[in-house]
This record gives structure tokens, sequence and C-alpha cells, in this order.
């Protein structure tokens, strides 16, 4: 990006840098932390945030992994959504 185009944060005037996520750049502030998006790539986040979920479900013969207690009572598998994927990026 060239600075006749670049972006600025709306809340304080940094330039945005930006980051690969899948198959969307994101524009971040690296003083506030925020992250800036527009809807068509919010929307393409979310898609492929399920597609990723979809994913990584388990089969029907392993729904559940065991419960740390040891019990009979199985614990659902997390799967790792789009906070957790922002978390790594930005960390």
């Amino acid at each position: 990006m060239n600075d006749s185009t670049a972006l600025a944060c709306p809340l304080d005037g940094t330039h945005l840098e930006s980051a690969p996520l899948g198959d969307v750049t994101l524009h971040y502030c690296p003083e506030c932390q925020g992250i800036w998006l527009t809807r068509q790539e919010f929307e393409q986040l979310i898609e492929q945030a399920t597609r990723d979920a979809r994913h990584d479900e388990p089969s029907a013969d392993v729904a559940a992994e065991p419960s740390e207690e040891g019990g009979d009572e199985a614990a659902p598998r997390q799967s790792r959504g789009l906070r957790s994927i922002l978390d790594d990026l930005f960390g």
C-alpha cells in the first residue's frame, strides 16, 4: 500500500497495518489494536470460520472426548473459532 492509499485508524489516526487471514486481508491498528473490515470482508470471515468449524467437527462415532474427571460424562470438543484465530494473529 503506498502513502496515497494508506488507511488511517478512525480512532487515533495511526496508519493501519494489514495481515492476511485466510482469504481476507485484515486492516488493524498497531496502537489501539482495532481491527477494521468492510462488511464483505466480515461476511467472508464468518463463512471461513463456519467452514473451518464444520471441517473440525468430529465424526459421529467420535462425538466427544472423555472428561478430565474420568467419569462417564463426556466433554464436548471445542472447535477453533474466529476469536482463537484472531488471538493467534494479534496475540
